[in-house]
């Protein structure tokens, strides 16, 4: 048994900065071209960061976007987690397009927003982004910093291979005692592993019928694929498809009660919101009770209102959801919120 005594200090820095681009209606902008603003910060200057604006979107594939980062210059080699806000302002400082994030962030990283508004929106006169024809961003973020001393070299422990063990397990159906049916796919599984991980599956394996004692189980209704990526999240915490199958796994964890998974997917939707698919992603998070992503949702399709609207999505949200139309009215008329073109029924 080893033992030492080490001692941390946890450094926590706020930064603020305003970013005023000036007549930047007049001007004309190729796709991919940057502005930068600078932002140094730190006892020492230890922290570097640049704010990157490309008016005409950051590649061709979002050509038209205004697309908005915040990018780590310089910073120590473990990185540093990032929460804050970039935002469009008025003169009295009053967000009028907001995008929030929190991630931790290395040295030569950077995250933000593809598509954070129409260019031609944020010059539009109607919609009051531009004061004297100035841009105005700001950036507000608070910085943790973990400076760690040790009086001792640390104990080299092997990294924890639970997650690869259990992948195994997964793979190799040796030791399996149930398999799981879905559209004439089999998966070879593990009870324990299962009813431990899952209530639904707990209440399953329960129940005193012919599938307990064949141990055959028959999940009706679901994608094998959807299966499959459950069933991996429930050995390994993990889920590698997330990003293309969200919209279909959100639904069966859901169902499953498994709360991580759901709002794993809830986090790649929230990423994932764009003009074509946000009418239909504020469906599903209104259907499963996903409020980041219903919230979410709502914002964008307000912030874009006049592309949204040309969308089949939304077509169907007016045709189909009467309620969360009534909410979305709502949502434009409440305190604060910036102008934006009116919402139209088709």
């Amino acid at each position: 048994m080893s033992s030492s005594r080490c001692y941390s200090l946890i450094q926590r820095v706020t930064v603020g900065r305003m970013w005023t681009i000036e007549d930047v209606g007049s001007m004309e902008f190729m796709s991919g071209e940057e502005l930068f603003c600078r932002i140094i910060e730190g006892q020492s200057n230890e922290l570097e960061w640049n704010l990157q604006l490309f008016p005409n979107g950051v590649d061709n594939s979002c050509q038209g976007w205004m697309s908005l980062f915040l990018s780590l210059v310089k910073g120590p080699e473990t990185g540093v987690q990032v929460k804050g806000k970039m935002s469009i302002v008025n003169s009295d400082c009053r967000d009028l397009v907001v995008g929030h994030f929190h991630k931790m962030l290395h040295p030569g990283e950077r995250y933000g927003f593809r598509q954070f508004k129409r260019w031609v929106d944020v010059v539009d006169e109607d919609y009051g982004h531009l004061q004297d024809g100035n841009l105005h961003i700001a950036c507000k973020m608070n910085v943790l910093l973990d400076s760690v001393n040790t009086m001792r070299q640390n104990v080299l422990v092997p990294k924890c291979s639970m997650q690869a063990d259990f992948r195994k397990l997964l793979e190799d159906p040796l030791f399996s005692d149930c398999s799981l049916w879905a559209a004439g796919e089999e998966i070879k599984a593990h009870k324990a592993i299962l009813s431990a991980r899952c209530p639904v599956f707990k209440a399953m394996f329960s129940q005193d019928m012919k599938e307990r004692r064949t141990n055959r189980f028959d999940i009706h209704d679901m994608d094998p694929e959807v299966l499959k990526e459950i069933v991996y999240f429930i050995y390994t915490g993990d889920a590698p498809n997330l990003p293309e199958m969200a919209s279909k796994v959100i639904a069966a964890a859901d169902m499953y009660l498994l709360e991580t998974l759901k709002a794993k997917c809830e986090e790649a939707l929230c990423s994932s919101l764009s003009v074509e698919n946000a009418a239909e992603l504020l469906i599903l998070g209104d259907l499963h009770r996903a409020h980041q992503l219903r919230t979410d949702a709502i914002s964008f399709i307000n912030s874009n209102a006049s592309e949204v609207l040309k969308t089949s999505g939304w077509k169907t949200l007016v045709a189909s959801h009467p309620k969360l139309m009534v909410d979305l009215f709502c949502s434009m008329s409440s305190p604060g919120k910036p102008p934006t073109k009116r919402l139209r029924c088709s």
